[in-house]
């Protein structure tokens, strides 16, 4: 199975308005009528001040209600949770103007499209929300996070699927240019999608789509990378403090000696004055006698 390669599904949720409205419309539950004139394209550096960290997001969209990130994920590596939730701060604070009413803060919706199952349970969308881990109680509406399994759909024939938004999300996984023709035809919103694709390149298949194997094989190798390099670094770091240690315990040894040798030096010569002192001789006479 071939994904469509993320520069390119970034270019379809930032070029393709009608796409992106009946996305959003049908992922969460908005009316796709609200969307129509509300719905805004953002600068998506969400990043700026000097002092912070910049941040890009692959598409960025906003309304009178809220706030959507959509992120294309392929590859799975230990700092992307991060960069998501960095993502989010980002996009409340930008909102946190001096003097306004805290109540006018816009929810953030964090729209992952993974290649991956996040949770490994076979779903095809989980929606994460801050919760009271007990009861399992809602916290707060300002953050929710959504993940789309597109590995749901890997198995999955286009015409056997019932739910409008695993046929959208179908384009991202169907490998050739040949299927993205057969399953737009008839339909406004994927015809939309299937002429901006003819227009990325010549090659399609070659160009357009990743191997999902040898993406896999990819995200493994980065994995194991890195995974070797953290184990290197704790080895070589316990070897290092180990041999830091002998190195210390031996220089402690060696001015140890140098100090007593000092401190015996002038241990004896206090000997020898009091003995000449009390037989008879002046501080001034022995003085010169010890230097």
């Amino acid at each position: 199975m071939l994904y469509l390669k993320d520069q390119f599904a970034t270019k379809i949720f930032t070029e393709c308005r009608e796409f992106v409205k009946e996305f959003l419309s049908v992922l969460l539950a908005i009316d796709k009528k609200e969307l129509e004139s509300n719905l805004i394209l953002e600068d998506i550096r969400v990043g700026e001040s000097a002092e912070i960290k910049k941040s890009i997001t692959d598409a960025l969209y906003s309304t009178d209600d809220g706030i959507y990130n959509i992120e294309i994920n392929y590859n799975r590596y230990k700092g992307l949770e991060i960069k998501n939730v960095t993502y989010i701060c980002h996009l409340i604070l930008r909102q946190a103007v001096k003097g306004q009413d805290y109540k006018k803060l816009k929810p953030i919706t964090q729209i992952n499209i993974n290649s991956y199952d996040y949770f490994n349970k076979k779903e095809f969308v989980y929606i994460s929300k801050l919760l009271e881990t007990k009861h399992h109680l809602v916290r707060s509406n300002l953050i929710q996070i959504i993940d789309i399994n597109l590995n749901y759909l890997l198995d999955k024939e286009f015409n056997k699927l019932h739910e409008r938004l695993e046929k959208l999300m179908y384009i991202f996984v169907c490998g050739n240019m040949d299927k993205v023709r057969e399953i737009s035809k008839g339909d406004s919103v994927m015809e939309e999608v299937r002429a901006r694709m003819e227009t990325f390149a010549e090659e399609f298949d070659s160009l357009l789509f990743y191997d999902r194997e040898a993406l896999l094989k990819e995200a493994d190798m980065a994995e194991a990378r890195e995974i070797g390099y953290n184990e290197g670094f704790s080895e070589g770091l316990e070897h290092g403090i180990e041999q830091g240690i002998e190195q210390g315990i031996q220089k402690g040894i060696n001015q140890g000696f140098e100090s007593g040798k000092v401190q015996g030096k002038q241990i004896a010569q206090k000997s020898i004055a009091k003995k000449l002192i009390e037989h008879g001789m002046s501080e001034e006479e022995v003085n010169k006698i010890i230097e």
